[in-house]
């Protein structure tokens, strides 16, 4: 989304659609073509900068993933976890990193891109150090809500956000991810904790787990479950890593240095551990005999389950005798959460983004505006 003031210019995330594969992402050429890249002047390396910045709610790839087709010049602004987690990935995956140039925020301090004024507000989300932001140029006030929910073991951040900003902005620019998916509300991820533990308290073979890592919450859900079933949870090396960066920044995420119950991939007692995999580790799973009659807990959304590598993966701990079992909640706000935040901020005008339902707002509100891609809005 791009944001232009009479001296300013910033865009609002640059992510990737969830069906490419980013890392093979197709080449520049062939991704303006298809339209995945956009005709947007001034944002791509081919050509000169256009943006006074760009701003990131946060590491997902939904929001992060066409970075490396942005202008190097055009300075990233980000909060410190989002840069940490992005930084690991390159990392980890060879790949160079987004840009040369970050600017970074802290939480609740507002600061200026040219004339726009802007505070950034940690919200609830399975991405760590999430933000929400709320921006004022030329007389208009926008809030940004970035990726949110109130579910997690971050509820109180969102109850801040709802008692800091202003109310009746100009615009709202609201995720609705969970808009006609579901109608009750979401599983805290505290009830996820439990209902992990007790089945890992009626499992007598090994447990393994696949989730994102770096759903920090998530990660720290099946911690705290496997420290109640008395199991050892066992990460991988890009885990391990992403937990110990994060724990730099004075929190205090579990890590193999400093919790006795959490290792670095693998135990020597299968049957005591809880364990994470990916459809990666396929070729190391296939010779390890103590892989098998044991239960495999999915904590990930459900459309991920049609690609070809995680089937091979599930067909696999099938075969192997494994016990399935969905183990998740969403990172994105319920229906009463969304009713919550738009009856507490009354805006003005609300621009539903993020959903497959956008008109599903107007169940909420007659104040809903929706809007095509490419379209300029003119707020005076």
């Amino acid at each position: 989304m791009e944001l232009c003031s009479p001296h300013g210019r910033i865009l609002l995330d640059l992510g990737a659609p969830l069906d490419y594969d980013t890392h093979s992402m197709p080449d520049w050429d062939t991704l303006r073509q298809s339209g995945v890249l956009p005709q947007i002047q001034g944002l791509y390396a081919d050509g000169m900068p256009g943006f006074d910045a760009i701003l990131l709610s946060h590491a997902h790839l939904d929001h992060s993933g066409l970075l490396p087709f942005a202008h190097p010049d055009i300075p990233l602004v980000l909060s410190g976890g989002s840069k940490a987690l992005m930084e690991l990935g390159a990392r980890f995956l060879r790949q160079p990193m987004f840009t040369s140039r970050q600017i970074i925020f802290e939480m609740y301090r507002t600061f200026f891109i040219a004339d726009i004024q802007i505070t950034p507000y940690l919200m609830d989300h399975s991405a760590f150090d999430a933000a929400a932001f709320e921006i004022l140029a030329d007389g208009q006030r926008i809030v940004y809500t970035g990726d949110f929910r109130c579910h997690g073991r971050k509820g109180k951040s969102f109850e801040r956000f709802l008692e800091q900003v202003a109310p009746s902005p100009d615009i709202l620019l609201c995720e609705g991810t969970t808009l006609g998916r579901e109608t009750a509300p979401a599983q805290t991820e505290e009830a996820l904790e439990l209902k992990i533990a007790e089945q890992l308290n009626n499992t007598d073979g090994i447990a393994l787990f696949q989730c994102a890592s770096q759903n920090i919450d998530r990660l720290v859900t099946f911690y705290r479950a496997a420290r109640r079933s008395g199991r050892r949870m066992v990460v991988d090396c890009y885990t391990a890593a992403i937990l110990a960066e994060l724990r730099k920044s004075g929190n205090k995420l579990p890590t193999a240095k400093t919790h006795s119950n959490l290792s670095i991939y693998r135990p020597q007692e299968p049957q005591k551990t809880l364990m994470l995999v990916r459809p990666s580790m396929l070729s190391e799973l296939l010779p390890d005999d103590e892989i098998q009659n044991g239960v495999f807990f999915y904590s990930l959304w459900n459309g991920y389950r049609d690609e070809p590598r995680q089937a091979e993966l599930e067909a696999f701990l099938s075969q192997r005798g494994f016990e399935f079992v969905e183990a998740h909640t969403s990172g994105h706000a319920d229906t009463e959460t969304l009713q919550r935040l738009l009856a507490k901020l009354n805006p003005q005008q609300i621009i539903p983004i993020h959903t497959s339902l956008p008109q599903g707002f107007a169940k909420f509100s007659g104040k809903v505006r929706i809007v095509q891609n490419g379209e300029v809005i003119l707020c005076r």
